[in-house]
Formats: structure tokens, sequence, C-alpha cells
């Protein structure tokens, strides 16, 4: 099972890790989650977990959370990448796992589903983003 984590309490220390915002009573937030355990249980180098908005406002507000369900990458505890609701994954509530998969790779976070390469090209350094929290 993916683990609700209090504020940084798990993060440090992880190479890779994967942070789904959500709210429990969400039906997206619900889907995310869903393909998020299958992906997880392939990917037992990244750590994968979840934050309730709802007993973490600080954490959302310090992330600039502002719609759910948000993913925030994270690569050696720098925010890496946010995957912000469903237009990534085509806008529709029954996209496939494998897309998930594969956004979670563009981000680095977890090797490509087609290739097993973890990309080295995060999106961060792409898009020239500062590759620290307070800035997405």
């Amino acid at each position: 099972p993916i683990p609700c984590v209090p504020w940084q309490s798990q993060t440090s220390g992880q190479q890779y890790m994967v942070l789904h915002f959500n709210h429990p009573s969400f039906e997206r937030c619900k889907i995310i989650d869903k393909h998020l355990r299958m992906i997880a249980q392939k990917n037992l180098d990244t750590m994968f977990a979840h934050v309730n908005v709802t007993k973490a406002k600080f954490l959302a507000t310090h992330m600039k959370i502002k719609t759910l369900p948000t993913i925030c990458c994270f690569i050696d505890g720098s925010l890496c990448d946010k995957v912000i609701g469903f237009d990534d994954l085509g806008g529709v509530d029954d996209f496939k796992t494998g897309m998930l998969a594969m956004r979670l790779a563009r981000a680095g976070v977890i090797p490509d589903p087609a290739t097993k390469k973890k990309s080295t090209d995060c999106v961060a350094a792409r898009l020239r983003l500062p590759r620290h929290t307070g800035d997405r």
C-alpha cells in the first residue's frame, strides 16, 4: 500500500519519490491512487506516497497545490515535475495505467516502461526550472 506521509518525514534520503496530493472524497484522486498503486508495485526503487490535503494544508500551500489530483515528482529531494489533473493523461477518467507510467518516466522518477531505462533528463532541466520546491 502507498503510505500517507506526514510532511517530509519519509521524503529525505529518497532518491526518487512520487507524492500524490489527494482528497478522500474526490473520485479523480481515487483513480490516480489506483493507478499509482499498480505502478508502485513494479518500481520498488521509487517511493510512492500520498498526502490528504485536508490534513496537510500547510504542505499543500507550501507546494502550491491548487488542483486535485496533483502528483509531485522528486529527484534527490528536489521537486522535478508536477502532474496536475488529468490533462497529461488524455483528460479522461479511463486512461490506461501505462499512460501515467510514461508520464512519470518522462519526469525521471521511474524507468521508461518500454526501455526499462530511467531518464536522466529531468523535466526541471528541460524547462530550465529551478530544482527546489518553492518555485513551481
